[in-house]
């Protein structure tokens, strides 16, 4: 049996233009880890969408508005998994957090104690054309049980900051710390570290 590595470099090998849900595979990592996304084999699908709560300003006698007032972002979604094993999700992304001895008290749905992880959608292993949905929470899960044959799947809700293009994991966002580089006469360099906002 083929290893997933050999897989996807397999699928690497093809120049698709158009993608389906076969040559589509997620990953993900807490965000604040410098680690590599884990490949969440058993992630049968996902869908998620972007909204923002701007609101059209009408002046005197206007029928079509003249402004919008801004807004706030919020990405919303949710993936299912083949179900395994309870908390099969929490302990992928729980690795290197937590204690054997406390941890199912700590990693429940909405525990703020739970880290924040981004979720790496990979088409075609092609990294120019994936999407990356950073620092995400989970706020639901649940599951549909029938007697029959079909898989038994568990669903996740989750909501997530905003969505950028995978190549631009280093954007720079409101908040978070920026490490910027300066060369001194000597040739060495000097680093200083801000916050991206900050005037």
């Amino acid at each position: 049996m083929e290893s997933k590595l050999q897989q996807e470099q397999q699928v690497a090998n093809y120049n698709y233009q158009y993608f389906s849900g076969a040559n589509v595979y997620i990953k993900m990592k807490p965000s604040d880890s410098e680690a590599p996304a884990t490949n969440i084999v058993e992630c049968a699908g996902i869908s998620y969408s972007v909204s923002n709560s701007q609101q059209p300003v009408y002046g005197y006698a206007s029928t079509l508005y003249d402004a919008m007032l801004p807004g706030r972002t919020i990405v919303q979604g949710t993936f299912v998994v083949n179900y395994r094993e309870p908390f099969y999700i929490e302990k992928q992304l729980g690795k290197g957090y937590l204690d054997d001895d406390d941890y199912y008290s700590i990693v429940e749905i909405g525990n703020y104690l739970f880290p924040l992880f981004d979720i790496e959608i990979w088409f075609g292993a092609q990294k120019g054309r994936s999407q990356l949905i950073r620092q995400c929470a989970l706020i639901s899960s649940g599951q549909t049980i029938q007697v029959n044959e079909q898989v038994v799947l568990q669903e996740y809700g989750f909501l997530g900051r905003h969505i950028i293009p995978l190549k631009e994991k280093k954007k720079l966002i409101v908040g978070e710390p920026i490490i910027e580089e300066k060369k001194v006469t000597m040739g060495e360099p000097v680093y200083t570290t801000s916050t991206a906002g900050d005037t």
